[in-house]
């Protein structure tokens, strides 16, 4: 595991801390999902340069996975203006998505095997709020302990 930051930022500042903070809720959430042999990078991108990657506005994070590699990058935008999410919760987000990658890959197959041209949508939309409901979880049981902690 290798984990690296990339210091990608648009006029932000320096925000070095931050990046810090955030590379340790990673290798923190590793361990917890069991991710430990992965090697996940995170960027963080202009909302142009997500829209562009993403083709479409609104996206505040969004991950490519490389199973076979265990290689995994999160991208996160770091100009969004309607906060409704913190960048914790995106990143929380972005790991469950990388957890459960490869059994989207098999479930995908599934659909196009079945040849049901419905599926793929249908299965985004539950996978979607699947992962968010377990990002959900993950975010508010890291709260309740960091308040119990003296």
């Amino acid at each position: 595991m290798k984990n690296k930051i990339q210091f990608k930022v648009c006029g932000q500042g320096d925000n070095t801390d931050a990046y810090h903070e955030i590379e340790e809720l990673i290798i923190k959430l590793q361990k917890i999902m069991r991710l430990q042999d992965w090697d996940i990078d995170l960027a963080f991108l202009s909302a142009n340069e997500i829209s562009g990657h993403m083709g479409s506005d609104g996206y505040s994070a969004f991950c490519e996975t490389w199973c076979d590699a265990k290689r995994a990058i999160i991208y996160v935008n770091i100009e969004r203006e309607e906060v409704n999410k913190t960048i914790v919760g995106d990143v929380i987000h972005e790991m469950c998505h990388i957890l459960s990658n490869a059994y989207e890959r098999q479930v995908r197959i599934l659909c196009d095997i079945a040849g049901n041209k419905y599926a793929n949508k249908t299965l985004d939309v539950l996978l979607e709020q699947m992962v968010d409901g377990f990002a959900q979880s993950i975010e508010n049981a890291l709260s309740r302990k960091e308040s119990q902690t003296p």
